[in-house]
C-alpha cells in the first residue's frame, strides 16, 4: 500500500486534521459527550441485571453508531477546500487515509470510555483488552461507512439524514432481531455483510474466553471486520474518483 498512498502527504493532512479538531473544541467535545450519554443509558438499563447477549449487542451497536456519526460529515463539510486542493496536488488516497487515521484514534478513546463505564457500573466478563479491540474494530467499520456517506452526499444535512439508513439495517439483519429461520437467501447475504453481526459475534466469543477460548473463530470474525474496513475505505476513495469522471 506504500506505493498507493503518499504517506508524506498523509502525514501533513493528518497533522492538519488533528489541529482542526482541536481548534474546533466545541464540536470535538460534543462528539465525546455522546459516550457518557449512551453509556449511561446502557448502564442504567442493566444496573439490576447480569451481563447478557443483549447488553453486548447494545455496546457493539453504540460503538458502530459513534464511528459512523463521527465520520459522516467530515468530507462533505470541507468539500470546497478539498476541490481547491485537488486541483493543485492533493491525492485522494492520502486525503481519505488521513481522515480515517484521526477518526479511528477518536474511536479508540470513545470505545475505551464506553467500555470503562459498562465495566465499572455493570461488570463484564472476559479480558478487557480483547473486549476493547472487538468494539474498536466495529467502530472502525462504522467510521468507514460514515466516510462513504460523506464522500457521496452534497451537504452535511444529507449526511446526517443518510446515517440512520446505513445503521438501521445493521440492527434488523442480526440474529438478535431476525425471526428464527429467516436467515436464508438475500437475508443471509445481507447478514453476512453486516458489520454489527460480526462485531457482536466477536464480542460474544472474546467475552467467553475464560470458559472456552475460540481463537480460530475470533480471528475469523476479526478478519471479516478488517476486510470490511479496507473495502469500505477503498469505496470512499472510489466514490471521490468517480465524481471526477
Amino acid at each position: 500500500m506504500s506505493g498507493f498512498v503518499n504517506w508524506r502527504q498523509t502525514e501533513v493532512l493528518t497533522e492538519r486534521y488533528v489541529a482542526v479538531m482541536l481548534g474546533d473544541l466545541g464540536n470535538t467535545l460534543l462528539l465525546m459527550a455522546q459516550v457518557p450519554v449512551i453509556g449511561g443509558l446502557i448502564c442504567l438499563s442493566w444496573s439490576q441485571s447480569s451481563p447478557d447477549s443483549k447488553l453486548y449487542f447494545c455496546v457493539c451497536l453504540a460503538a458502530i453508531f459513534l464511528g459512523c456519526m463521527n465520520a459522516c460529515r467530515e468530507v462533505v463539510k470541507e468539500r470546497p477546500l478539498y476541490q481547491r486542493e485537488r486541483m493543485v496536488n492533493l491525492e485522494i488516497p492520502a486525503y481519505i487515509v488521513s481522515k480515517a487515521q484521526v477518526l479511528c484514534g477518536l474511536n479508540a478513546v470513545q470505545c475505551a470510555l464506553l467500555l470503562g463505564m459498562v465495566v465499572h457500573w455493570v461488570g463484564l466478563p472476559g479480558t478487557k483488552i480483547f473486549l476493547f479491540l472487538s468494539i474498536w474494530l466495529g467502530a472502525m467499520t462504522g467510521t468507514m461507512v460514515g466516510l462513504c456517506i460523506s464522500t457521496a452526499v452534497k451537504s452535511s444535512d444529507q449526511a446526517v439524514a443518510l446515517a440512520p439508513v446505513a445503521l438501521i439495517p445493521q440492527i434488523i439483519f442480526t440474529k438478535m432481531i431476525l425471526p428464527e429461520g429467516a436467515s436464508h437467501g438475500i437475508v443471509e447475504w445481507i447478514e453476512r455483510l453486516n458489520p454489527l453481526r460480526w462485531t457482536h459475534d466477536l464480542y460474544e466469543k472474546v467475552s467467553d474466553f475464560a470458559r472456552e477460548p475460540a481463537w480460530g473463530e475470533c480471528f475469523k470474525d476479526a478478519g471479516v471486520l478488517l476486510a470490511l474496513v479496507l473495502v469500505l475505505l477503498a469505496a470512499a476513495m472510489g466514490i471521490l474518483w468517480m465524481q471526477e469522471e
